[in-house]
This record gives C-alpha cells, sequence and structure tokens, in this order.
C-alpha cells in the first residue's frame, strides 16, 4: 500500500512539473502559499512508524515580511496517515492518524535561480485511533460498558511535539513550485518520528 500510495503521487508529481515548466522565478512576491504533498513516515523502530502509512499533506504559508532575497513565513501543515492492513492474529487495528503543525519559516531565494532552500520551526499536535480487538482484553477491562458487542473498543488519543523542518522549493515563474522537505518530531524520550515530503504547490 505504501509503494501504491508512493508511485501514484510520483505520478502525479511528474504530470505537474510538465505543466509548471517554465523559467524559474528567484523570489516571487505572491505571498500566500498552498501546496499538497506526500507524506513518508521513515522506519524508525517504534509504534507510531511500524503501524502506520504516510498518506498526504496539505501546507498553507503566508510570507508576512521580506528583506534583500529572505522571506519569513507563517503557515500550518495537515499530515494524515492510514493505519497499516489489519491482520486477525492481532489484537489492535491502527486506523488513522492526523498531525496538525503550525509553524514559523525562513526561506531564502537564491539569486537568479528558482532554488529556494527554507528552514521551520514549529509545534505539532498529533491525534490517533486505533482499534482494540478480542485477546487484548488483558490489557482492557471487557465489562467495560465501552465495548462493544462484538469485543472490541476504539480508543482516540493524541500527543504533541516540537518540529525542525529543512527542505528545498524549486519555484516557477508561473507561480507553480516543487517541494522535498524533512522533518523531525522528538514526540517521547524513545519515539522519535522522521517524516518525507515531495509535493507540489502555487504561490497566489
Amino acid at each position: 500500500m505504501k509503494r501504491v500510495n508512493l508511485l501514484a503521487f510520483l505520478l502525479i508529481f511528474t504530470f505537474g512539473i510538465s505543466i509548471a515548466q517554465e523559467e524559474s522565478n528567484y523570489n516571487d512576491i505572491r505571498p500566500f502559499s498552498l501546496g499538497l504533498h506526500y507524506t513518508g513516515n521513515l522506519k524508525n523502530e517504534n509504534g507510531f512508524s511500524d503501524n502506520y502509512n504516510g498518506i498526504l499533506g496539505l501546507d498553507v504559508r503566508y510570507k508576512f515580511a521580506s528583506r534583500n532575497s529572505v522571506n519569513f513565513q507563517a503557515g500550518i501543515s495537515f499530515d494524515y496517515f492510514k493505519g497499516k492492513d489489519f491482520k486477525e492474529s492481532y489484537s489492535v487495528e491502527y486506523n488513522n492518524a492526523l498531525f496538525i503543525n503550525p509553524h514559523f519559516g525562513v526561506e531564502l531565494a537564491v539569486k537568479e535561480t528558482g532554488f529556494k532552500p527554507f528552514l521551520n520551526l514549529g509545534y505539532s499536535f498529533n491525534y490517533y485511533s486505533y482499534t482494540i480487538y478480542g485477546n487484548g482484553f488483558s490489557v482492557f477491562d471487557p465489562s467495560d460498558p465501552s465495548f462493544s458487542g462484538y469485543g472490541s473498543k476504539k480508543i482516540n488519543e493524541n500527543d504533541a511535539a516540537l518540529t525542525l523542518q529543512p527542505g528545498l522549493r524549486y519555484c516557477f515563474k508561473n507561480g507553480f513550485y516543487s517541494e522535498l522537505s524533512y522533518k523531525y518530531l522528538p514526540i517521547e524520550s524513545n519515539v522519535n518520528v522522521h517524516l518525507i515530503n515531495l509535493g507540489l504547490g502555487y504561490n497566489f
């Protein structure tokens, strides 16, 4: 499933690049940006990376100040994750997860090119859901009235973490841009999340 999602997005990404292909615009003055990206959840031997696949993300940004070739931005991103395929022998089915990440960023427009390296710092609010089945009752009390008649219980949890996101954009003259970035979230002392984003967007 993860490979299918990535392949589908790569096809869309390639098609989008072919449409956007024009001369580069090294410092677009348009203040708003809207982007769509594939979210890759890198394997890191923890519960989140083992049980969730990255699916899709959305970015919204506003450029609130510029000085020479440096742009200062505020934005928010949404990343959606789907639980990996459930096997009946397991007692837990991971449903989905959503990361909501407001952030501030600094972007450098490299003169006479379309390249813009950037760094975002933010704080992510993370929401997860999963379902406990039959042989998971050793952890949860089966007499709990929240269990259904089929012996299952849906759990919703949340946490939060700082985010660090370096990346690179390439801006086309018609307002489109492509983007590649890495996002790091130290959720707990022994749980670190590593995401790779590949996307397309539009400045307006």
